[in-house]
């Protein structure tokens, strides 16, 4: 979600960015479709990616469970804490403390696909036809072919944040990401 953070800000923020260029790897540019393809029922999903996010979000929940709960947001905290799978979280806790009237208002509001045609920095978005996370149909082709600011290096393996080449394995989009960053803050 990082990475359609930082895409989402340098759209928002255009002409006013204040940083000189930005990289994005494995971006889900449109939630909806990273959520739907995240909470399809198959075996990598239920065994792999939904308990594996799952957990590390429910640390976190129980991290913050010291904190004081704005009453406006009527949180279920038993909802919450029950929630097995991403979308039951997005609609029990992201949908109420964003003020979202449902998770497809949620998912169009903070989704940075709608701002991309608007970044006005050098950006590099590294993406994988095999992401099974962020998959193709929710990365914007046709605005990375109209905006001149930004470029998009759609690979045909790499899965989600496992771009590995070599042997012993080595990730290999960090150095294109240094020759990127390189040329432009010269």
């Amino acid at each position: 979600m990082g990475a359609n953070i930082l895409t989402k800000y340098i759209g928002e923020e255009g002409t006013m960015c204040a940083l000189q260029c930005a990289v994005a790897v494995c971006c889900p540019f449109d939630i909806k479709v990273s959520s739907a393809a995240i909470n399809e029922s198959n075996m990598l999903n239920n065994h792999v990616f939904q308990p594996a996010v799952m957990g590390t979000l429910m640390r976190a929940i129980k991290r913050a469970s010291h904190l004081q709960v704005d009453p406006k947001w009527n949180l279920n905290v038993e909802q919450i804490h029950g929630a097995t799978r991403l979308l039951e979280l997005e609609e029990h806790l992201m949908v109420k403390i964003g003020g979202y009237h449902d998770v497809n208002e949620y998912y169009e509001q903070s989704s940075s696909v709608n701002h991309v045609d608007n970044i006005e920095v050098p950006f590099l978005a590294i993406n994988s036809l095999d992401d099974r996370i962020t998959p193709p149909r929710g990365i914007p082709i046709d605005k990375f072919m109209t905006n001149p600011n930004i470029a998009l290096a759609l690979v045909p393996h790499g899965g989600h944040l496992g771009f590995l080449t070599g042997i012993p394995p080595k990730i290999w989009f960090i150095r294109p990401i240094e020759e990127f960053v390189s040329a432009i803050v010269r």
